[in-house]
């Protein structure tokens, strides 16, 4: 699994999210919402930090996904109110 999912956070800074793929193959990151679009290699830890100014501050659930695998399913970060 590359990412446990969910999770809230503010956005008072830039995000920092560290993501793990335990697979033996390469997973995808993306958060379109934040201009995210990372290869996670098996094995590999990556911290991804989003600085502010990359995320939509329109969207209140921004959606996770794997851009190398469409049918794994999406998680959802949402922003504190």
């Amino acid at each position: 699994k590359v990412w446990d999912g969910g999770g809230t956070i503010d956005l008072k800074g830039p995000v920092t999210l560290t993501v793990k793929n335990t697979l033996a193959a390469d997973h995808g990151f993306s958060i379109d919402t934040m201009k995210v679009q990372e290869v996670i290699k098996p094995g590999e830890e990556k911290t991804i930090t989003v600085p502010l100014e990359n995320i939509d501050k329109t969207v209140a659930e921004h959606r996770v996904y794997c851009q190398l695998h469409p049918k794994h399913v999406a998680a959802t970060i949402k922003v504190a109110k």
